[in-house]
């Protein structure tokens, strides 16, 4: 006969410890080692703390953390880089329950966010798994982290939708069994019923009324610190429509006691989950959000030994890594002595990691949009040609792209007209017009001439500091005298931060304007980019717009 596990999972600071130590409490053997209690968790975690410590790992080898609300691909959870890992995870399961171990109770509220691992896990081990999910109201979880972790409402919310959406997910595509979902405002006001429905949603036996009243005795009022009801989301500013409307959907469920993986609308939500960060960025939630908190585990030891969240003991920020907010890699290569130039997966360099930062934070991408992308970066043409209604790449050298970009338009920004390729809601070319042999000027004026009403165009160049910009159409010119002259061998100028905004505004028109980065990014922010930008001073990385 399989061993059972009741698997509790949900948001951080949902009710998981309440929920965990009531189900041990009606007969399910919890493992050794638990996570000590905390001012902030005074009954106890009820959580291994060798068990979070390997989680945490596993976040860490899909670049993520306990708060980082950025969705993880299912099969990346199967990815045979993470077999030792699946080692050690079964080795957990075989030291801390016996084979003799017939119920037991594993908590931990990043499973929500593992499931497709666990799951293999404790199959493996020939353990089935019964899930419960536990779910408290998002605005609540929030001000519970804020106090405790100093995260910001918007993260907060976003990390609950991501263990929400993620232990629905696998409910409805992997699971061999239906998840129990308990609102842990319920579990508060009638514990007693609400665990018997979770077990009874379970399919598994019912306690004695003895042992259920023991288990119910454990939640006690204090146990919830905010109460609030659906009126404080609907009304909150800041929560997204998602998040809105996700909990509203759960709580139909919940009261109807609808599976989550027969309701067509939260599979619909989950799908719009995805696709909202496909359009966003991987990252972008770090780079929004540049405080990661310490680990609740952290919190313990620090409150242990007498030091603050504050003092800068397991404070994360100064530990942590630049993401390239294309791909969301970690690693960068240096480049014409710039330590952190270009990403070492997508090939980003910092122009363009700050311009896709910027436009994500503007609101200009959008799925109904047409892009001209002149010389495009493999990275941020990945992303665009995914999104974009229409998506027109372009070059004058189209050999270089076709093993990625097979669809290059071939484009002689000299023998063009405008409209030529059709008309666009965004036009980018990064460092493109250093290397035009003709007139800046017209080009530019054709290029603006190509854009929809409304649209935009960025663009960035190299610029020299305490210069006037430097020209030379002469072909006669060595590639040599041209690197001495301009810094590159195939650069026909080098744009001097004296004239090149008033030189674009004689051809674009007064409106044209500089980006500025701080009025959408902090220092730090821009830093997490891989990003470094002196403030009021010109040069490669500054990005001009023109709007049509």
């Amino acid at each position: 006969m399989a061993r059972i596990a009741v698997v509790v999972d949900g948001m951080h600071r949902s009710g998981t410890s309440a929920t965990a130590r009531a189900i041990n409490l009606l007969g399910y053997r919890t493992a050794q080692r638990l996570i000590p209690p905390a001012p902030d968790n005074p009954k106890g975690f009820w959580e291994p703390a060798n068990l979070a410590r390997l989680n945490d790992r596993l976040l860490a080898h899909l670049n993520r953390r306990w708060d980082d609300p950025r969705p993880i691909v299912p099969s990346a959870l199967a990815a045979a880089a993470l077999t030792p890992l699946f080692g050690e995870a079964s080795a957990f399961i075989a030291d801390s329950f016996e084979t003799g171990d017939a119920a037991f109770t594993i908590k931990d509220p990043r499973f929500s966010r593992l499931r497709p691992f666990w799951s293999r896990v404790l199959a493996a081990a020939g353990v089935e798994a019964y899930w419960v999910h536990v779910v408290r109201n998002p605005v609540e979880v929030a001000l519970s982290l804020a106090a405790r972790n100093g995260i910001g409402t918007e993260q907060a919310t976003l990390l609950w939708a991501a263990h929400v959406l993620d232990a629905m997910h696998d409910d409805a595509v992997g699971a061999t069994k239906p998840t129990a979902v308990l609102a842990f405002d319920e579990l508060i006001a009638a514990p007693g019923a609400t665990l018997a429905r979770a077990l009874e949603a379970l399919r598994l036996s019912p306690p004695s009324p003895e042992t259920l009243a023991v288990a119910a005795a454990s939640i006690a009022s204090e146990d919830q610190h905010y109460r609030l009801g659906t009126d404080a989301v609907l009304q909150h500013p800041a929560l997204s429509d998602l998040v809105k409307r996700l909990h509203v959907e759960l709580r139909l469920a919940i009261r109807s006691s609808v599976p989550l993986s027969s309701s067509q609308t939260l599979r619909g939500l989950h799908d719009r989950w995805l696709d909202a960060w496909d359009v966003m960025s991987p990252v972008l939630a770090p780079i929004s959000f540049p405080t990661l908190a310490p680990s609740p585990e952290e919190l313990v030891e620090e409150n242990s030994s007498g030091s603050s969240p504050s003092s800068g003991k397991g404070n994360k920020v100064s530990r942590m890594h630049p993401f390239c907010p294309i791909c969301g890699a970690t690693d960068f290569i240096e480049f014409n002595n710039r330590p952190q130039a270009r990403c070492a997966n997508c090939g980003a360099m910092e122009r363009t990691r700050l311009l896709y930062g910027i436009l994500n934070r503007q609101g200009v991408l959008s799925p109904k949009m047409s892009v001209l992308h002149l010389a495009p970066e493999p990275g941020l043409a990945g992303r665009l040609r995914r999104l974009a209604t229409r998506y027109v790449p372009a070059d004058i050298d189209i050999s270089q792209y076709l093993t990625f970009l097979p669809e290059i338009q071939r484009l002689d920004l000299c023998d063009f007209q405008s409209g030529d390729l059709g008309h666009f809601d965004l036009i980018l070319h990064m460092h493109v017009l250093e290397h035009v042999p003709c007139s800046i000027d017209t080009v530019l004026r054709k290029l603006g001439q190509s854009l929809n009403p409304g649209g935009r165009m960025y663009f960035s160049v190299p610029i020299r500091s305490a210069a006037e910009t430097d020209e030379d159409l002469n072909p006669s010119l060595t590639g040599d005298e041209r690197k001495v002259r301009f810094g590159q061998h195939d650069y026909q100028r080098i744009f001097g931060d004296a004239d090149v905004v008033e030189m674009f505004r004689r051809a674009l028109g007064p409106d044209l304007h500089l980006v500025d980065p701080l009025a959408y990014f902090t220092q730090q922010e821009v830093r997490l980019m891989g990003v470094k930008i002196d403030v009021g001073k010109l040069s490669g990385h500054s990005i001009f717009c023109h709007q049509a």
